[in-house]
């Protein structure tokens, strides 16, 4: 029986080594020659994945279900254009990789003097190629691209070896749920989601190993709709928690009701991971998110009904208390 207490510890320290191996993988890439080519085109890859996986968000879907498939393809292309006129050091990179193909080197996404033309030129620029324009950037980025792999290998690795080190048998993570799912029954998977960064939509359990996060899933799992607005202030719906004369816990913040924590095996879940070039720097992003794919769900291996937030994870106990 694995109790949420017996992790805190482990995710707390965790998710604090997971921050320096984010920036050591960062600074790697901006230091190693060895990517140079491949950086900046791994980059206008990712957001354009972004941009793709916004316009098949479920949210998009739900607000805009009669927009067609074509429809769409020109607004993320719309997007993807105003993205490299935003910046000219991607545009640059992409024309010069560009003029490395013959087939489609006549596209132009910088005028002669070196400057940067409109969006609206620069989609009319890309529009008959854009599908191609996106393969040769993701061929020519991959370098980079599997770098980030190796780094979202390192982040499973460390957790894994950090839950041991606790004396923790079995690698585990952590889901949070309103819903009492009954002994021997999977945890069902999200369908057709996008994941937090909305760099992929996915089929599959989501589940968290930062025990901040944790923290969030019982609050909102007493009521829908809560926001965070940063690693140390969340915005809940009234009636989230108790009244304030009835918070009798000095180290805890008690709930209306309580919410489920299930704790689930581990190993087929993958780290949700960014990537980002900001300023001229690479950055690398684990927040906490890992998604096991699969239409099947994941077997849950304990179920702790918890009505209380542990306070430890908040540096400041005032934002709960309305």
């Amino acid at each position: 029986m694995y109790e949420l207490k017996d992790l805190k510890n482990p995710l707390m320290e965790f998710m604090d080594s997971s921050e320096v191996i984010s920036r050591e993988f960062a600074e790697e890439l901006d230091n190693n020659p060895a990517y140079d080519s491949s950086v900046i085109l791994a980059g206008i890859f990712c957001e354009y994945r972004r941009i793709y996986t916004e316009f098949h968000s479920r949210s998009f879907e739900h607000y805009n279900s009669d927009i067609s498939d074509d429809v769409k393809r020109e607004l993320i292309m719309r997007e993807f254009a105003d993205f490299l006129y935003q910046t000219p050091q991607n545009a640059a990179a992409l024309q010069e990789e560009l003029m490395r193909h013959p087939e489609i080197s006549e596209i132009y996404l910088m005028s002669q003097d070196g400057k940067t033309l409109s969006g609206a030129q620069i989609e009319e620029n890309i529009r008959e190629y854009f599908d191609t324009i996106i393969d040769i950037v993701e061929e020519s980025a991959q370098p980079t691209l599997e770098y980030i792999e190796k780094y979202r290998l390192a982040i499973k690795e460390s957790y894994f070896e950090t839950l041991a080190k606790h004396g923790v048998s079995q690698p585990v993570i952590c889901r949070g749920s309103p819903t009492d799912i009954p002994e021997g029954t999977n945890i069902p998977p999200a369908v057709n989601t996008e994941n937090q960064y909305t760099n992929e939509i996915v089929t599959g359990v989501f589940a968290t190993s930062s025990y901040e996060n944790v923290s969030r899933y019982i609050a909102k799992g007493v009521m829908p709709g809560g926001v965070s607005m940063g690693s140390n202030i969340d915005i809940f719906p009234e009636g989230t928690f108790l009244p304030k004369e009835m918070q009798n816990d000095p180290d805890n913040l008690i709930v209306s009701r309580p919410s489920f924590i299930y704790i689930l095996p581990a190993d087929s879940f993958e780290p949700q991971v960014n990537f980002r070039i900001k300023n001229g720097k690479c950055s690398l992003h684990f927040d906490g998110e890992w998604v096991a794919k699969g239409e099947e769900g994941v077997p849950f291996l304990s179920k702790n009904s918890v009505d209380r937030i542990d306070m430890d994870v908040y540096e400041n106990r005032s934002l709960f208390e309305r």
